[in-house]
């Protein structure tokens, strides 16, 4: 049988487009919560690290993107950014425990940092434990910022 160089070519487009448009889903639903493999708690505390991982960097805009959706209408991003001051200086974030249920998990983080006064100039540096509430929303996990 005769094949043409067009239809050859023909051929080797749909085959090309087909294997593009395969590889394309397959990336993509590497990223949708929905195919994620982990479980709540490992998602929410990947998510706590990466949100206080921008918190230490001063990245307050990137950080507001984490805020629930209700968070973030209540709470315009000017706002947010403008509540934090420059006395203190976050060093380090950890997760000490994380409970969820269903829709909701209790985050209780071990956060490092320091303070500085006009008094203390080189700063006091402490370490406490902050409780945070994630909330799911759409299928993907939100720091619930406190009102």
């Amino acid at each position: 049988m005769f094949v043409g160089l067009g239809t050859h070519i023909e051929i080797r487009l749909v085959k090309f487009g087909l294997t593009t448009i395969i590889l394309a889903l397959v990336i993509s639903g590497c990223s949708d919560p929905m195919f994620d493999s982990r479980t709540d708690q490992q998602i929410v505390k990947d998510r706590a690290i990466e949100r206080w991982q921008l918190l230490i960097k001063r990245d307050f805009p990137a950080a507001y993107l984490y805020l629930s959706p209700g968070s973030r209408e209540r709470t315009p991003e000017k706002f947010y950014i403008g509540g934090f001051g420059g006395s203190t200086q976050w060093l380090d974030a950890k997760p000490v425990s994380i409970e969820c249920d269903e829709d909701i998990c209790r985050v209780t983080m071990s956060v490092k940092y320091r303070i500085y006064h006009k008094y203390i100039p080189k700063g006091v540096e402490n370490t406490r434990e902050l409780k945070e509430k994630w909330v799911r929303s759409d299928g993907q996990w939100w720091y619930l910022l406190k009102k």
